[in-house]
């Protein structure tokens, strides 16, 4: 009872218990309508026909993997051949590559890219970036899009490059209230953070304590170098809940804290816990907390930091707490949900965004 006390203080076991809500089975039981927050112990009532698939998105795992990149730097005012070997992963067989592009960019304006169809078949795919001045200095990456509107890309580390993701499309309000209904998803990386950039049709809201109805703005992120596969219970999840900022919740639940749960504020550190209430911010291994290890599951050496400007959210995180990534390939995806009580456990599924996988390298040359 004890740790179940200072997790509900800290508000942890709401974000732990966040993975669990679009399992498949209750994926197709929710279909894709959201409920107000007096309706949400209807769950089990709602309509698995809607024509509008909230969260169904997913549920489409589809990857391409970028496995070889081939050119040469060419001399001044000649195109350089490009040819790329690519692979889309797909248990279904249903889905197809869509398109594959270069993006290129000129004397370091990472802002400014430039984009090539590359034309090709059975994976392989070509095409060429235009001829240069002597000593201009190219950098590129390969974007793919599949059928299920799903991006893998290359990333140029830092200078503000960041790749999107395709934007999903704007839900009805009877099926997604404005301030849960994610659009546009973008990522990039440097040697130390991952940042990762969303957008909503409304504004972020954390909700309200009268009445209870909180908000959850998720992050799931994914190491295939570590972790198998891109289930539900797969990954690293980074949990954004405003209200966890508000002084009236904190004057509700810190005395809590503090009085019933010393023994764990002194393993997790006081300082971490304030990190969590200033920024409403964590980083959970989903299959440590799965498996019961609560201590370990809890990423505070992640860092989250992030600030919403409107309906904007712009943040990062460490990446080393994301474990070993020689691949330097990350799986990324947005959620959002609601729970109409702090003490139900139960978070209602709103939405989600296509998945964005990038791979923490580019290609580049200097034109000879």
């Amino acid at each position: 009872m004890k740790i179940r006390t200072i997790l509900t203080a800290l508000l942890v076991m709401l974000f732990a218990t966040a993975v669990t809500f679009v399992s498949p089975t209750l994926t197709k039981q929710l279909g894709s309508a959201a409920f107000a927050a007096d309706d949400w112990d209807d769950w089990d009532d709602w309509d698995e026909e809607e024509e509008e698939d909230a969260f169904g998105n997913i549920m489409e795992t589809t990857f391409a993997t970028i496995d070889k990149v081939d050119f040469v730097a060419p001399k001044a005012g000649a195109p350089a051949d490009v040819s790329v070997k690519v692979t889309l992963v797909d248990e279904d067989g249903d889905a197809k590559i869509v398109s594959v592009k270069l993006v290129y960019f000129l004397k370091g304006d990472y802002k400014a890219g430039k984009e090539v169809e590359l034309k090709g078949a059975n994976g392989v795919f070509k095409g060429q970036i235009p001829g240069q001045p002597a000593g201009t200095k190219v950098d590129f990456v390969i974007r793919v899009e599949d059928s299920n509107g799903n991006v893998t890309s290359n990333a140029v580390a830092g200078g503000g490059a960041m790749i999107k993701a395709v934007p999903d499309i704007v839900n009805s309000r009877d099926i997604v209230p404005a301030d849960a209904d994610l659009v546009d998803l973008a990522a990039g990386y440097d040697n130390e953070y991952l940042y990762v950039d969303y957008s909503l049709a409304g504004k972020l809201n954390g909700g309200t304590l009268d009445p209870p109805y909180l908000q959850l703005y998720g992050i799931k992120i994914t190491n295939p170098d570590t972790e198998q596969g891109e289930g539900l219970m797969v990954g690293k999840l980074w949990i954004n809940l405003p209200l966890a900022t508000d002084k009236e919740v904190q004057s509700k639940f810190l005395p809590m804290l503090m009085d019933q749960g010393a023994e764990y504020v002194e393993k997790i550190g006081k300082d971490k816990i304030e990190h969590v209430m200033k920024t409403g911010m964590m980083v959970l291994d989903i299959q440590k907390l799965m498996g019961g290890n609560i201590m370990e599951g809890m990423l505070f050496a992640a860092e989250p930091t992030g600030k919403a400007d409107g309906g904007k959210f712009s943040g990062k995180i460490k990446r080393a707490p994301l474990g070993d990534n020689p691949s330097g390939y990350l799986r990324i995806i947005t959620l959002t949900a609601a729970n109409a009580s702090i003490d139900s456990f139960m978070p209602i599924p709103l939405n989600c965004s296509n998945f964005l996988t990038i791979y923490t390298n580019s290609f580049g040359y200097t034109v000879q």
